[in-house]
């Protein structure tokens, strides 16, 4: 029971234990998904976003799924999404595969950079994001 006798019920305080943790998990971002998809980068950066595995292989990643593991980002929208790739045997690809592989969504903290597989940063007009590491 809350202050004045006001009964809070257990939905309530789940949402208010996820609202403290995307809090939490925020912090930990330089930015939203959002306004890296406007702003464009140059650098490494760090997002938080609700993140699952995908087939999607476009663009410089069009012959990349032997050596890549597609994710498909979002946050807060449906209309704030990418696709970013990470290398499958680099740690952190080991790493989000593990936590990936039961087929969900996972929030997690990237550190993202506008690139293709090569290195070349992605021209404008596009958005293929390179995982550089998961943050813990």
């Amino acid at each position: 029971m809350a202050a004045g006798g006001v009964f809070i019920g257990l939905p309530a305080i789940q949402r208010m234990r996820e609202d403290a943790q995307t809090k939490k998990d925020l912090a930990q971002a330089d930015m939203t998904l959002a306004a890296f998809l406007a702003q464009r980068p140059n650098g490494p950066t760090k997002l938080t976003v609700e993140c699952r595995l995908d087939n999607y292989y476009n663009f410089a990643y069009i012959n990349a799924a032997a050596t890549h593991h597609s994710l498909l980002l979002e946050w807060d929208s449906p209309f704030a999404m990418g696709h970013a790739w990470v290398t499958k045997d680099s740690e952190a690809g080991k790493e989000i595969f593990e936590v990936l592989k039961d087929g969900r969504k996972h929030r997690m903290t990237l550190e993202v950079v506008l690139q293709g597989p090569d290195g070349t940063p992605t021209p404008p007009g596009r958005q293929e994001m390179a995982v550089v590491r998961l943050v813990k």
